[in-house]
């Protein structure tokens, strides 16, 4: 069988990141409704409403129960997916005119409140506010719950709101005063149980549940950012016990012997049934430090923190040294001067094909744009402080960026820079002419799982967008 690869294809050593990701701006923005350019679900034989955002455009014909098998069906609207992909629709680079941004803002923020609305009935553990997953409709999936997705929908909310017109930004207060509710709230609402942002919840991998890292720093970041609020949203007095908690909740995360954040607080055990152990290290630590607030000495800087850096460099480590989780893949892309691609955590066997238990997991177009946007992040600390990580748990992060603590602050910038540089031409590489899927094979590269993935696009685009202007 030929190689697509040897098929023409974007040049990844010699094009430029940001004329790229003008191109997968395109390709994301094919995922997301809007008035007027809207999808039919050929399972359901439903039409979709404006704001709904794809997963994926993947699903299986004919249609395969959940946990049966593969393909999967992403024909649906994650919370989470659709914020992180509305936080790019936000970004004052994207490649929209203002008319086109408001629209698309908007349509995001009425779909948002309609499955607000819809009212759970299939069971009534599951709550509106949490529930992670809806139809392109609207309407209510039996799925997990995932408190994350009302703090990353707000924090999305409040990034579009100035591109929004009166009527919907109404609608937005609503939006984010009812996401507070919940989130200071116990459930079932007067219950007396620990409000929502204290309690057990599922991770953004959807496998385990706990006390997760992620979840509480998205959390985190949503309650200080409406306490700065300049749009008139209310902000609770309780929203001040909930930074002070999270604040004082995320440091127990840090594991001494694994010298990395945890995903979940300890103790807590994978469930035994799942086969998910180890769980740790795991890349949600990263995708925590993007979009939340995570510790850190130094607030201003928090992507020189140690304890990231050392979190970051024991996860990257999975995928490229450690001889019973290393992708063969990533040797061969040292060789052409990219990479590596990596993973989610160390006992991932989910392929996106099946739920084949004995198939060891495969490289995360994801996980690596969000490695990468991290080693950007930390280039422009380093270069706007003039200082280099000298703390010993940051020695790894450095050496696998090609740079040492004693190394000038500029050059140190530089070659994280191209560490992350490497990995999005990684992905360019081993991308079906850039559309991005879930998965790359871990042998052979080539594009697997679900194609199309909203997510991958998002965290491309976002991870370009932190690429320093200076850099090389």
């Amino acid at each position: 069988m030929t190689s697509r690869y040897l098929d023409v294809a974007p040049a990844a050593k010699e094009v430029m990141l940001p004329a790229v990701a003008e191109h997968i701006f395109a390709l994301m923005r094919r995922n997301l409704a809007t008035d007027g350019f809207v999808f039919v679900d050929p399972g359901a034989g439903t039409v979709s409403a404006a704001g709904a955002t794809l997963a994926s455009p993947t699903y299986p014909d004919p249609p395969v129960p959940d946990g049966q098998g593969g393909p999967q069906d992403y024909l649906f609207n994650w919370v989470r997916d659709a914020a992180i992909a509305a936080l790019e629709l936000a970004a004052p680079s994207a490649p929209l005119a203002d008319s086109q941004r408001a629209q698309h803002l908007s349509d995001y923020v009425k779909f948002a409140q309609v499955c607000q609305a819809n009212p759970a009935t299939d069971d009534a553990r599951w709550d509106n506010f949490a529930r992670a997953c809806f139809t392109v409709e609207g309407k209510p999936r039996a799925w997990s719950n995932q408190a994350d997705g009302p703090a990353l929908q707000s924090l999305a909310v409040l990034q579009a709101y100035q591109w929004i017109d009166d009527t919907t930004r109404a609608i937005a207060r609503e939006l984010i005063g009812a996401n507070v509710n919940f989130l200071l709230s116990g459930l079932p609402a007067g219950s007396g149980s620990p409000p929502s942002y204290q309690r057990s919840t599922t991770s953004p991998w959807e496998e385990e549940s706990g006390s997760s890292f992620f979840a509480r720093a998205v959390q985190l970041r949503f309650f200080q950012e409406l306490s700065a609020n300049t749009a008139g949203i209310p902000v609770p007095p309780e929203v001040d016990d909930g930074i002070t908690w999270l604040t004082g909740a995320l440091p127990r995360h840090w594991n001494d012997e694994l010298g990395c954040y945890l995903s979940f607080e300890p103790p807590w055990k994978p469930d035994p049934n799942k086969n998910h152990d180890p769980y740790d290290p795991n890349a949600d630590i990263v995708l925590a430090a993007l979009y939340g607030t995570i510790p850190a000495e130094d607030e201003k800087h928090p992507f020189l923190d140690a304890k990231l850096l050392a979190s970051a460099s024991a996860i990257r480590l999975i995928w490229t040294d450690a001889q019973a989780t290393k992708y063969p893949v990533n040797a061969e892309d040292a060789d052409r001067g990219f990479g590596p691609l990596l993973g989610r955590y160390p006992s991932d066997y989910y392929d996106g094909d099946t739920n084949d238990p004995q198939t060891p997991g495969h490289p995360w177009s994801l996980c690596t744009s969000a490695f990468a946007e991290l080693y950007y992040h930390v280039a422009e600390d380093v270069a706007a402080t003039s200082m280099v990580p000298s703390n010993p748990l940051a020695v790894d992060f450095l050496k696998q960026a090609k740079s040492r603590s004693t190394d000038a602050a500029d050059s140190v910038a530089q070659a994280l820079c191209r560490a992350g540089d490497a990995m999005l031409r990684g992905l360019i590489f081993h991308s079906d002419d850039l559309q991005l899927g879930e998965q790359f094979d871990r042998e052979t590269g080539f594009e697997r799982s679900l194609a199309n993935l909203t997510w991958s696009y998002a965290s491309f685009l976002s991870a370009v967008r932190a690429r320093p202007a200076w850099a090389p």
